[in-house]
């Protein structure tokens, strides 16, 4: 049985199943999944926005099923985040709305210039230490967008065009340094990612089409089932 308390985490990856990192303005493999998995370790691969090597993943709930990439690992963690977000950081970046986009080939030829955006000033009002806390002030992704494009507005920044909305439909949990990871399962369309069920297979993972199948099939269902028959606690 799986550890409910600890939620469940998900690192988005290459279709290569790897982390990248940006280097001199190209992005470069930078930890496969047989890595990840051996170590029992992610390392932070992102340097964006001005801050610090980052770690970006995002912790599945029942109105955060959502994730940047189609495929990735789902892992526990006994590690605190340094903060969560109800959306994707790039929502406050300080630039006009309309230049803020989800699908990552879009911008792929100015990969530089768009992770050195800066952020809007206080920023941090969107800025959590716990998800719980979080979902307390952001309980679904159509709240944090409704805030998050007046928090724009009050910045004279136009909103984020509704086609970009893929931006608030998961949150960003951030590590700024390697976490110890309980590698659960990979997802992801195997026509899509080559090998993936021979690499799963070869690491004990189960493979989910998508990080949503794997918390409606896995989580829900040990939640109802705990629900029902919850477990004995001893003295």
């Amino acid at each position: 049985m799986l550890d409910l308390k600890k939620g469940f985490y998900v690192k988005s990856l290459e279709t290569n199943l790897a982390t990248q990192r940006l280097v001199d303005g190209s992005k470069i493999s930078f930890q496969t999944i047989e890595e990840m998995v051996a170590s029992k370790h992610i390392n932070p691969n992102t340097i964006s926005f001005g801050q610090a090597d980052r770690l970006a993943c995002t912790i599945l709930g029942t109105n955060y099923t959502q994730t940047y990439r189609a495929q990735g690992i789902v892992f526990q963690t006994n590690e605190a985040p340094d903060y969560i977000s109800p959306f994707d950081l790039m929502l406050l970046a300080n630039v006009p709305g309309e230049e803020i986009k989800s699908d990552y080939y879009s911008f792929i030829e100015n990969l530089k210039e768009h992770y050195g955006r800066s952020l809007i000033p206080e920023y941090n009002d969107f800025l959590f230490k716990d998800p719980t806390e979080m979902l307390k002030e952001f309980p679904s992704p159509d709240v944090a967008w409704a805030r998050v494009n007046a928090f724009r507005a009050a910045h004279s920044l136009t909103p984020v065009p509704e086609s970009q909305k893929k931006l608030a439909l998961y949150n960003e949990v951030i590590f700024h340094r390697p976490i110890i990871v309980e590698p659960i399962a990979l997802f992801g369309m195997p026509e899509l990612v080559p090998h993936l069920r021979e690499r799963a297979a070869a690491l004990n993972l189960r493979v989910f089409p998508s990080a949503q199948e794997f918390y409606e099939k896995v989580v829900r269902e040990q939640i109802e089932r705990e629900r029902i028959n919850p477990p004995i606690k001893l003295r």
